[in-house]
C-alpha cells in the first residue's frame, strides 16, 4: 500500500529464531499456536519490538507520530493483566506478564491463547475481593480494551509487503477515540469525532448525493474490515481535572481507503 495509492499484499513471514527471542523479551506472547509482535503504547509513545519509537509533537499538528495500514480494526474485550501473584494463585506461573481476555463478540475462528483460557479462573478469583492489584493496591478488576493489527508505513510512504504486522492494544479511552461509545456514538474521548465517524465523513466527502454517499460509507467500512484503510496516528493528551490525572490517547485520522470487496479478504495477514 502507498499512501493514497494501491494495496500491497503482506507476506507475514516470521523467523523462528527472532520469534523465540521476542518471546523471551516479552514482546511476543507464547500461545497454543503462533505468536504476536506487539507495538507497545506507553508513556506517550509507540515502540516497536526492535526499539523504534514514534512520538507526536503537538507543535507540529500536521505531522503524525506515524502512518499505519489498519490490517484489522480493534476487537474489544474485558481482561486482566496476569501478575506473578495472580499467575501463582491460578497455578500457571508461566502466564505471568501476559493479558487474559474475554472478547465482547465471540468468534470461533479467533486465535486461542493460553492466557485467554485462564480468564474464567482469574475472574472467579477477582470476584472474591481478596486479591489486590500489585500497583494500585485496589481489588483486582478487569479492564476494557481492544486489540488491533497494524502495519507502519516506512519513510518512503509505501508498503512493500515485507513490513511486520503488529498487535496494538488500545486502552479504554483510545478505544472510545477509535469507535465511540454507547453514550455518544459519534464522538471520541478527546476529539469531536471518533475514527469511525471520521472515516465515514472521509468516504462521503468524495461523492455527491445521499444514495452515493451512503454507498461510499458502506464501502469504506468494508475496506476497513478487510485491511484497506490507511490512517495517520497522533498521540493526544487527556486529563481529569477532578482527580488531577493525565494520560495519552491514540487518535487516528483516515488518509486513504482502498476499494475492496469480500473477495479481497485473502490480502489480509493474520498477524503471525
Amino acid at each position: 500500500m502507498t499512501k493514497g495509492a494501491e494495496l500491497v499484499v503482506s507476506t507475514g513471514v516470521t523467523n523462528a529464531d527472532i520469534t523465540a527471542l521476542l518471546q523471551q523479551q516479552g514482546w511476543a506472547e507464547k500461545s497454543t499456536g503462533g505468536t504476536r509482535q506487539w507495538l507497545k503504547f506507553a508513556n506517550g509513545r509507540l515502540v516497536t519490538p526492535d526499539g523504534e519509537t514514534f512520538m507526536y509533537n503537538p507543535s507540529k499538528p500536521k505531522v503524525p507520530a506515524c502512518t499505519v495500514r489498519i490490517v484489522k480494526p480493534p476487537e474489544s474485550y474485558k481482561g486482566y493483566f496476569i501478575t506473578d501473584k495472580v499467575a501463582a494463585l491460578i497455578g500457571q506461573p508461566e502466564l505471568a506478564g501476559n493479558f487474559s481476555k474475554k472478547y465482547d463478540v465471540p468468534d470461533a475462528n479467533r486465535q486461542v491463547w493460553d492466557s485467554d483460557l485462564a480468564y474464567d479462573d482469574i475472574d472467579r478469583l477477582a470476584k472474591t475481593g481478596t486479591v489486590f492489584d500489585d500497583v494500585t493496591g485496589r481489588p483486582l478488576k478487569s479492564q476494557w480494551k481492544g486489540d488491533m493489527l497494524v502495519q507502519i508505513f516506512p519513510d518512503s510512504g509505501s508498503l512493500t509487503g515485507e513490513e511486520p504486522i503488529y498487535t496494538l492494544s488500545l486502552p479504554a479511552t483510545s478505544l472510545v477515540e477509535f469507535r465511540g461509545s454507547y453514550r455518544d456514538p459519534s464522538a471520541g474521548s478527546v476529539s469531536e469525532f471518533n475514527f469511525i465517524h471520521k472515516l465515514a465523513q472521509f468516504a462521503a466527502g468524495g461523492v455527491e448525493g445521499e444514495v452515493e454517499q451512503n454507498k461510499a460509507i458502506i464501502a469504506a467500512m468494508t475496506s476497513l474490515t478487510l485491511g484497506g484503510v490507511a490512517a495517520d496516528v497522533r498521540i493526544l493528551p487527556a486529563e481529569n481535572k477532578e482527580t488531577k490525572t493525565s494520560w495519552s490517547v491514540l487518535s487516528f485520522d483516515p488518509i486513504h481507503v482502498e476499494p475492496m470487496t469480500g473477495d479481497d479478504q485473502i490480502l489480509i495477514g493474520d498477524g503471525e
